[in-house]
């Protein structure tokens, strides 16, 4: 328990620092670039998405459970590491190929900015942080991400000056990205013995890879087909308004899910060793904390995004506060989904069940999205979103209703929910009385209030359910 809470610091660490890289860049890219270009490197970039998915499968989720289960046995260890790399080395050959000759022959405009956003798929080949996740040893991961994310920000605001510096500004990202993936080899030693090439295995890790691709992709996949898909029924500015908004969300549930990404292997591990009474208290805790942090943040959405975006990206990208409100329903239930999928149904093998409850409801983005934007406009494509991940949450819901205890699981829910509803008025009030004319001092003042009431709620919450306890166990 010690190292799991050890592994969550340092991902938390890691999530930090990958909400304040943006909120320092974004500002100054937004203005530098201008909307026109990072729409248009928000396009080219959803249409280079679907190469690296592809080339990365479900390599990573199939990988790091792999590795968690013989972390105790280097021999076979060293052996599952060289088969996934291998496999996954080949499959990234045969689809930079395959995007060569798209980039010739279709991906006619913007050849230039094409073939250095491609660095990220011959960048999945030497990605080997799924080594490190299955052996929880977060730390390296995180250290060489915060090394590289440093750097990144240094140049972005040295190199990038004008809105004609959109390649430099790709070419900074991508660089960073691949120097990120091979700075951590030196570790790999110490871990595996030998590379020895399976040929035999080659064919079931890429089907088992392929099982998991679905639901590893199908998420991002719906992200890049409504970023190309706005590209081509609107203009390029209202692709750079969606994407701002789907970032900083993206953000925010990355830092609230860090726990998510270090109890999965621990619960395989958990699960490898016949300890199911403890996995299903650790997933009842991971709830809990999960509906603890997403609801107050999402109340923060909806109070400060107004403020938040003239501030971030100044008023021409004011309409993304309107799609980051619609957005930040989306946190509560993706938090819960990532808590039932990522973190239980996967690890106990359940791979179909997690398949189905993400491939399915993002399949209806073809359906929901084209009908909800012709009548609410790019709003309406956030509206198809939510509708996703609430869907999500459903099904994996039914799949675990007579597995987990679900009234348990929802037991805080209604007070914590009562306490984010007062949290939200009491900013709108008090900005309502105070009147301050600083979006600044307007978050950070709005923020503090909201959350230091919430804090208390829980706080008065908490007390009276260990009095309620201490009565009943005296009776």
């Amino acid at each position: 328990m010690k190292k799991l809470r050890t592994n969550f610091l340092y991902n938390s660490i890691f999530q930090i620092l990958t909400l304040i890289v943006p909120l320092i860049t974004t500002p100054y890219v937004a203005r530098v670039l201008g909307a026109s270009n990072l729409g248009i490197f928000a396009y080219t970039n959803a249409n280079i998405n679907y190469f690296t998915i592809l080339a990365s499968l479900g390599f990573n989720l199939y990988a790091q459970n792999e590795i968690a289960k013989v972390r105790d046995n280097q021999i076979a260890l060293s052996r599952v590491f060289s088969s996934v790399l291998f496999t996954r080395i080949i499959c990234s050959m045969i689809i930079f190929l395959l995007f060569i000759i798209f980039n010739v022959f279709v991906f006619k405009s913007y050849s230039i900015l094409y073939w250095i956003l491609s660095l990220q798929i011959l960048g999945v080949a030497f990605d080997v942080s799924w080594l490190f996740m299955g052996l929880e040893e977060f730390k390296k991961i995180s250290i060489r991400n915060l090394v590289v994310k440093i750097i990144n920000t240094f140049l972005i605001f040295v190199l990038v000056r004008s809105k004609n510096d959109l390649l430099i500004y790709a070419g900074i990202l991508m660089v960073g990205m691949v120097i990120s993936n091979l700075i951590i080899w030196s570790d790999v030693k110490k871990y595996v013995l030998s590379f020895e090439m399976d040929t035999s295995a080659f064919s079931g890790i890429f089907f088992a890879s392929l099982i998991l691709f679905l639901p590893t992709s199908a998420i991002t996949v719906y992200t890049d087909i409504i970023r190309t898909f706005l590209g081509i029924v609107t203009t390029k500015r209202y692709v750079a308004f969606y994407v701002q908004a789907d970032m900083l969300i993206k953000v925010i549930f990355s830092l609230i899910t860090s726990l998510g990404t270090v109890i999965m292997p621990h619960v395989s591990n958990l699960i490898s060793k016949g300890k199911f009474i403890q996995v299903k208290k650790l997933i009842s805790k991971s709830f809990f904390i999960m509906t603890l942090t997403s609801l107050p943040i999402t109340v923060l959405v909806f109070a400060l995004s107004d403020n938040f975006i003239r501030l971030f990206l100044g008023n021409n990208f004011l309409p993304t506060s309107q799609l980051l409100k619609i957005n930040a329903i989306s946190i509560i239930f993706s938090a819960w989904a990532n808590v039932l999928g990522i973190q239980y149904l996967l690890p106990i093998g359940r791979v179909k069940d997690y398949t189905l409850s993400i491939t399915l409801p993002a399949l209806s983005i073809f359906v929901t999205a084209p009908i909800f934007f012709k009548l609410f406009g790019v709003a309406g494509v956030m509206y198809s979103i939510v509708l996703i991940q609430i869907s999500v949450f459903i099904i994996e819901l039914i799949y675990l209703r007579n597995e987990l205890e679900i009234c348990s699981l929802f037991a805080s829910f209604p007070k914590m929910l009562i306490n984010s509803i007062l949290m939200y008025f009491s900013i709108i009030i008090f900005l309502n009385l105070t009147k301050i004319h600083s979006d600044f001092f307007s978050i950070l003042m709005g923020g503090t209030v909201g959350i230091v009431l919430y804090m208390l709620g829980c706080f008065l919450i908490e007390k009276k359910r260990k009095k309620v306890e201490k009565v009943e166990n005296i009776l």
